[in-house]
């Protein structure tokens, strides 16, 4: 089964739609929040989310955009309250079989799947990805695509930015990814918005 990953899409619905595009053989498609960006609701991008029953997430730009505090944003007009009320109802984390794997779905880390930003190898990477059981972990929040194990074989993606990107030279470059949950072979996507 191919699965379609995005995450941190900020809500830049066009980069979405593209993503999307480049994504269309997956039987599925998997979006590790951060579909907007913090204080302002995008109702483009959350449609496109909605209506293509992509499984979602949510990240810390909606934990901040639902908290106590951000209620005033909530009641700007031209919110579309159906597409808000939808993405207040995604979860936090998702664990789930599919393709007969367990697969984790989480916005940062294991151990703390709203804030903490864990790149590369070493002692740290491996206390935030061990010991959940899973057999991929499905993460974004980093900006960088990437793919690695943990010590224990767990296997980690991020599929990078499909919204904001990375920075690359003198501009960004924007990812998304494939993953064949069968092999565990990741194709990745880089594109320019």
């Amino acid at each position: 089964m191919l699965v379609g990953l995005v995450s941190d899409i900020h809500g830049n619905a066009a980069a979405l739609a593209h993503a999307f595009d480049l994504l269309r053989d997956a039987g599925m498609l998997i979006c590790l929040g951060d579909s907007i960006s913090q204080h302002r609701f995008c109702n483009d991008t959350v449609r496109l989310l909605r209506d293509r029953e992509v499984l979602t997430i949510q990240g810390n730009h909606e934990a901040a955009f639902f908290a106590p505090a951000a209620r005033q944003g909530r009641m700007k007009n031209g919110i579309d309250g159906t597409l808000m009320d939808w993405l207040a109802q995604r979860p936090v984390r998702l664990d789930r079989m599919i393709g007969g794997r367990r697969i984790l779905m989480i916005h940062s880390t294991a151990l703390d799947p709203l804030g903490d930003y864990v790149a590369g190898e070493g002692a740290r990477f491996h206390q935030h990805f061990e010991g959940t059981g899973a057999d991929i972990i499905l993460c974004g929040h980093t900006h960088m695509p990437g793919i690695r194990r943990t010590a224990g074989g767990t296997l980690v993606v991020n599929p990078g930015s499909a919204g904001e990107g990375r920075p690359v030279g003198d501009g960004f470059i924007a990812s998304c990814a494939l993953l064949d949950i069968s092999t565990a072979d990741i194709q990745f996507f880089e594109f320019t918005h």
